[in-house]
């Protein structure tokens, strides 16, 4: 068809360490790396290739685990205070990213893994503080 665009979904513990996350970062680093491979594979046939990393997204399953805590509403807070943001994100948010990656508008946008994460990954000092 002339071209495309994929869209891998990673993490930002594909961009960043976790403790005692050894087998799930690298897994999610190694999606961020393939991205970038493909990206520089696939340019000769028009085909863009990006990532998403998601930071702490709103799920069903996010709520699951901080309500399944002592104290949810502090658990929540944790999670909300790591970004500048101070919030963890709506699933349509992190929908949007991809939409927008997918689209024309996106035309000279490849290899990049994109954080979707309220500035958490930009962020170390705080976390380290």
């Amino acid at each position: 068809q002339g071209g495309g665009c994929i869209v891998n979904l990673s993490s930002i513990r594909g961009l960043l360490g976790n403790p005692c996350g050894a087998s799930y970062c690298s897994s999610k680093g190694g999606v961020v790396l393939l991205t970038k491979q493909m990206a520089v594979d696939y340019a000769k046939d028009n085909i863009r290739v990006n990532c998403v990393c998601p930071g702490f997204i709103g799920t069903e399953m996010f709520y699951s685990y901080t309500n399944s805590k002592e104290d949810p509403k502090e658990a929540l807070r944790v999670f909300e205070e790591m970004a500048p943001l101070s919030r963890v994100a709506r699933p349509e948010e992190v929908a949007t990213a991809i939409l927008f990656l997918a689209s024309d508008d996106a035309s000279f946008i490849n290899g990049v893994a994109l954080p979707v994460d309220g500035g958490y990954t930009a962020n170390a000092i705080r976390r380290i503080q």
